[in-house]
């Protein structure tokens, strides 16, 4: 197997201080899309676009902790609670 890229952004320094670097897939606009798509015709490989954000994970009560496990489990996801972002 490949191996993977590591994104610039994430650090040693970002880990130690408790901030995780979190990727969604990307909403992309129709020259992204177009662009992606060219490229992926190019490769003859279907790619995955992704953007990353900084985030600080919250700190919770071991009820709080189940009952997100149990979230995931009913709803087949993983959720991850942050620290208000704004």
């Amino acid at each position: 197997m490949g191996r993977g890229i590591r994104h610039p952004r994430c650090s040693t320094r970002m880990q130690a201080k408790g901030v995780r670097m979190v990727c969604t897939l990307s909403n992309l606009n129709e020259d992204q899309l177009r662009a992606v798509r060219d490229l992926e015709s190019e490769l003859g490989r279907p790619l995955l676009a992704f953007s990353c954000f900084d985030l600080q994970p919250a700190h919770l009560d071991g009820e709080s902790v189940q009952r997100i496990r149990r979230l995931e489990r009913e709803l087949g996801l993983s959720l991850l609670a942050v620290q208000n972002t704004s």
